[in-house]
């Protein structure tokens, strides 16, 4: 990340804790564990943000990224779910039913988040929050176009940081 983006990254991630409750606190601790730099937290706590629509819920338990199920996960005790979803596929969106995983708790969560290549490519490569976006999509973290998905989270962004200012 560039550096002003990466302190302002940061500095909001500082703030954030202050301001949240609930299932987004209990994020925000989990994370707060980990031997991570603020502005990598900020970037999570704000992916799961916009994979869950802000709500910080999904129907497969502790899923806050949307985290489709693999076969290599069962033996992390990770258990698959079915959940409709919609996907951008040919150019269009469609509606379908996919496994998804579903874990114990936060940490495991993020543990398993935290090995996926994609995201570790994208916390260690990524200079601004649209490049954590076009990066996780290079390496088909998920099926929307990079475009839309980085304005969205771009949005997430800022409306969480006009809360916390």
């Amino acid at each position: 990340m560039g550096r002003n983006e990466r302190q302002e990254l940061a500095e909001f991630w500082k703030k954030l804790g202050n301001k949240v409750r609930g299932r987004p606190k209990a994020l925000y601790d989990a994370l707060n564990i980990l031997d991570l730099e603020d502005w990598q937290k900020a970037l999570i706590y704000l992916h799961a943000r916009l994979e869950t629509g802000g709500t910080f819920d999904f129907p497969a338990r502790y899923n806050l990224w949307g985290i489709k199920f693999a076969n290599w996960m069962k033996a992390y005790g990770v258990r698959p779910r079915p959940v409709p979803t919609t996907e951008y596929e040919n150019g269009r969106w469609v509606k379908i039913t996919d496994n998804f995983a579903e874990f114990q708790n936060f940490q495991h969560a993020l543990s398993i988040y935290l090995s996926l290549n994609s995201v570790r490519r994208a916390l260690k490569n990524a200079r601004t929050i649209e490049e954590f976006a076009h990066i996780l999509k290079r390496y088909r973290y998920y099926t929307a176009p990079a475009s839309n998905y980085a304005r969205l989270l771009r949005r997430h962004y800022e409306q969480v940081r006009r809360i916390v200012a």
